[in-house]
This record gives C-alpha cells, sequence and structure tokens, in this order.
C-alpha cells in the first residue's frame, strides 16, 4: 500500500499479504520489524484500485489491515473503514482533532489517539466502547500486549492503560512524545523530540536507561 505525501489517494498493489493476512499495528508488531512472514510479494506490481479521498488528507497516519478491512485516520477527525477488496467505506468515526497516528487492532478492538487529548477504543462495527483522555494532543501510535495499551503524549508522559480503559501507570519524561513505542520481553522503548531514547519496565513504568542521541 502507498499513500501519496498529500493524503489524497489511496493504491493497493496486488501484493498485499495475499489478501488473507492482517497488519494489526504501525510496523506490524508490537516490535515495529516492518515485516510480515505471510506476505506473498511477486513481481511485477499490478494495481488494484485507486481510491480519491478529495479535500480529505492523510499526513502521518499509516494504515493497518485486519480480516480485509483497512483503517486509516485522516488530519480532519476521521477514522475510516475501508473494504480491502473494492475501497468502499463501511463506516467512519469523527474525533474532534486530527489523526496522526496509526491504529492497533487486538481482540476485535481499535485503538487510536487524536489530537483532542484522547484515546479512542471503537468496536469493529464503528462503535465507541470507551475512550481516555490525557490532556493533550496525541501524536503516538499505541500498541497492545495483552491486556495493556501503551502510547506517549504532547504533555511527556508515556500512559499504560489496560483494555477496559484504566490507567495502570503513567510516566513523564518531560518532552513531546511523536513517536511510537516498541516492547520487547518487558522492555519498553521510546524516543522524545529532543532526541532522547527512554527504556522503561512496562509493568510499572520505572525508568530503566535513557541516552541522549544529540550528545
Amino acid at each position: 500500500m502507498n499513500i501519496t505525501e498529500k493524503g489524497i489517494i489511496i493504491i493497493l498493489f496486488s501484493f498485499v499479504f495475499n489478501l488473507s493476512a492482517n497488519w494489526i499495528t504501525f510496523q506490524y508488531d508490537n516490535n515495529h520489524s516492518g515485516f510480515n512472514p505471510q506476505a506473498n510479494i511477486k513481481l511485477p506490481l499490478i494495481l488494484k484500485y485507486t481510491l480519491n479521498l478529495e479535500s480529505e488528507s492523510i499526513n502521518y497516519s499509516s494504515a493497518i489491515i485486519c480480516d480485509k478491512v483497512i483503517y486509516i485516520g485522516l488530519s480532519n477527525g476521521k477514522l475510516k473503514a475501508l473494504d480491502l477488496d473494492t475501497g468502499l467505506l463501511k463506516w467512519e468515526f469523527i474525533t474532534k482533532g486530527e489523526i496522526y497516528v496509526s491504529s492497533s487492532i487486538k481482540n476485535n478492538t481499535i485503538y487510536f489517539g487524536s489530537t483532542d487529548g484522547n484515546l479512542y477504543a471503537l468496536n469493529k462495527d464503528g462503535n465507541l466502547k470507551w475512550k481516555y483522555y490525557t490532556g493533550n494532543n496525541i501524536n503516538s501510535s499505541p500498541i497492545v500486549e495483552n491486556e495493556n495499551i501503551y502510547l506517549g503524549c504532547n504533555n511527556g508522559n508515556i500512559y499504560a492503560l489496560n483494555t477496559n480503559g484504566n490507567l495502570l501507570w503513567k510516566k513523564e519524561i518531560g518532552n513531546y512524545i511523536w513517536t511510537s513505542p516498541a516492547l520487547f520481553k518487558e522492555k519498553l522503548v521510546i524516543g522524545t523530540i529532543n532526541g532522547i531514547i527512554y527504556c522503561l519496565n512496562s509493568t510499572n513504568g520505572n525508568i530503566l536507561w535513557s541516552y541522549n542521541l544529540v550528545i
């Protein structure tokens, strides 16, 4: 899938995972490996269809795919669900901000954030299950591991919630967070806009180490 910089056209090619595998979070998995072992890419690539979203733009939100449905956020605050085979709209959910993040899906629930400060949890039919207000823009794509959700926020906090929307812990690291966290064996890694990478214990939010890329 290739999305233009202006975000007005989605182009689907015939190699998309043989149309049976899923891509349920940013960069495929919580390690952000960017690799789907079920993908079956064959050359040459063949254009399947284009979808013109007209005035609706996609700025930073990478699409995810689950059960032949595309989920993608738009800068006008809409999360759209599109049929993978046809590109037809199944439903859309409107937030009060802009969506610059990718969604994550776990157990038929879609999780994503908006610049209105809310982390949203939707059923796969587009109905709201719950939302959690962080108090500032969310530009960090969430990840879901077991029954826990992790994300960063522009208020400088990293949040861990359970899948019922209850806060487990939050850790202030003091700068804008525009990156998605990555998780490996209870170690949560995330970066801030000032060039510092943090590694936290995913169970309690304690900082294990940090590294300044600017120095």
